[in-house]
């Protein structure tokens, strides 16, 4: 159920004479999201040691189970990819903004909505970084 919405254009202007490319981002920084990757990279590494514990367990008590290995291998390594390949874009189902990324001609301007779909009333601390 939605709460309540309301919708904003802001205008984002370009006044040189490049294009400027733009992307809405969840970090600050590179380095920041080089951070939230390798946090998830330790927490996919953890959670295929369990789950392949769990497995070898089964496996104890029944071996034909054993081809099913590389299920839980190509798994984790699809998650892996995932998230080396994540371009870290802002996400978000309370604060959506639109369009996500783009590009803004020389000496022209774009608009950008931002849309705010609470759930409920209460405080939503969200951040989202332009990066231009």
């Amino acid at each position: 159920k939605q709460w309540y919405q309301r919708r904003v254009a802001i205008t984002a202007g370009n006044r040189s004479n490049i294009v400027v490319h733009y992307h809405w981002k969840k970090y600050a920084t590179l380095n920041e999201e080089h951070k939230s990757k390798q946090l998830c990279f330790t927490d996919l590494e953890k959670d295929e040691e369990d789950e392949m514990q769990d497995f070898i367990k089964q496996c104890i008590t029944d071996p034909t189970k054993r081809h099913e290995m590389s299920l839980i291998t190509r798994s984790y390594h699809n998650k892996r990819y995932a998230v080396d390949d994540d371009d870290m874009v802002f996400s978000d189902d309370i604060i959506v903004l639109e369009p996500i990324s783009g590009e803004i001609w020389p000496n022209s301007s774009t608009t950008i909505t931002v849309m705010f779909k609470p759930h409920e009333a209460k405080n939503y601390p969200r951040m989202a970084y332009c990066d231009i």
